[in-house]
């Protein structure tokens, strides 16, 4: 039997605090990052951890350089451990919500296998490649997600080097999985998306009650 709504965020919460202390562990921040930079990274991304087990939320005022990649990590756990909670029939469904500007940055790229103990902590891409494998986890576990981004994005972008075949990247991800829905539905253009409105939203047991979220306002402002 299933875990009734009492007993749900317990366990959540329980993987999620093994998830971030084991995967930690194994940040060595790529080749030739000063030990004090990764150490400084590992206290942010702690730091935000223990807000959300003390208080259910976390909120970081700084530079976006100082904060994007411990915010992503987080993100990146959560996804994780939700796709691995689901696939072992310890939760009854997750449905999660990407709204941004354009479709879900991870899901552009060539499918890569990167872990969190592989990449280069101090550039902020390397964390999209992180959540590649991720994202791709989280769908083949049979977890719903839903992309909702600006209806202009694909005529925007596409004279961007390289937009092209980012967009065929997506389309192949649509096609092979049909729990990845497609929803290029908001009237504001991609150009001047007030990113205070960007969030991401994970639905546990189809339960309003019952949702994890993350604003992304600290992550894109400049």
């Amino acid at each position: 039997m299933l875990p009734g709504k009492e007993d749900v965020l317990p366990n959540v919460v329980e993987y999620l605090n093994q998830r971030v202390n084991t995967l930690l562990a194994t940040v060595t921040g790529g080749n030739y990052i000063p030990r004090e930079k990764v150490n400084e990274y590992k206290e942010k991304v702690f730091s935000i951890w223990d807000d959300i087990r003390k208080n259910s939320y976390s909120e970081k005022e700084g530079k976006d350089e100082e904060w994007r990649g411990p915010f992503l990590t987080i993100q990146a756990i959560i996804e994780e451990s939700l796709a691995i909670l689901y696939k072992n029939k310890q939760l009854n469904t997750v449905e999660g919500f990407i709204i941004a500007p354009m479709m879900p940055t991870p899901l552009i790229l060539k499918p890569n296998n990167d872990k969190l103990k592989d990449i280069d902590i101090t550039h902020e891409r390397e964390f999209a490649t992180l959540r590649n494998p991720i994202l791709r986890e989280f769908l083949r576990a049979g977890c719903k997600l839903n992309a909702v981004y600006s209806s202009d994005t694909t005529t925007a972008l596409t004279p961007i080097q390289g937009m092209t075949e980012a967009f065929k990247n997506y389309r192949i991800y649509c096609d092979t999985f049909r729990n990845l829905l497609d929803y290029p539905i908001l009237k504001v253009k991609v150009n001047n998306f007030p990113y205070e409105k960007t969030c991401a939203l994970y639905y546990i047991n189809n339960n309003p009650n019952l949702v994890i979220t993350i604003s992304s306002y600290q992550l894109f402002q400049r």
